[in-house]
């Protein structure tokens, strides 16, 4: 028996033309129990994904040695279509979905943009932190 907050291990699925290395042999991971966890977009160089938010499904991905966020929609058929969001950073790492903002953390800033559902790219960004230090550490 499985108990509250108890992670359970389940095989990860991936469709045949995404079973490239590291997913070309099973592999399996712990999810909380009655989860599963499936592979349908491959990003290279991929640091950090959230959930766009506002009941969507959409999935943001940044990838800092592109300097690009990148939003990841889910397809009637299962596949997914991936496509640059944001563009132009300086090395996008963590991304924050609240309410109708999304607040994407660069070197050395933080930026608030507007989320709007099924738009395929953002409005304006709103510096909301600028000068952070970098601490001598490049991602």
């Amino acid at each position: 028996m499985v108990g509250p907050g108890a992670l359970a291990p389940v095989t990860v699925t991936v469709p045949a033309g995404l079973r490239q290395a590291p997913f070309d042999v099973p592999r399996r991971l712990s999810v909380p129990a009655g989860w599963s966890a499936a592979v349908y977009a491959r990003i290279p160089g991929a640091r950090f994904l959230a959930y766009a938010g506002g009941g969507s499904e959409d999935l943001l991905v940044s990838q800092p040695s592109t300097g690009s966020v990148q939003l990841v929609r889910r397809q009637a058929d299962g596949s997914a279509r991936v496509t640059p969001w944001l563009t132009g950073l300086n090395g996008p790492h963590d991304i924050v979905p609240a309410g109708s903002w999304v607040y994407v953390a660069e070197r050395t800033r933080v930026v608030r943009y507007p989320w709007t559902r099924g738009a395929p790219t953002p409005g304006p960004g709103r510096v909301v932190v600028a000068g952070l230090p970098t601490g001598g550490h490049e991602l």
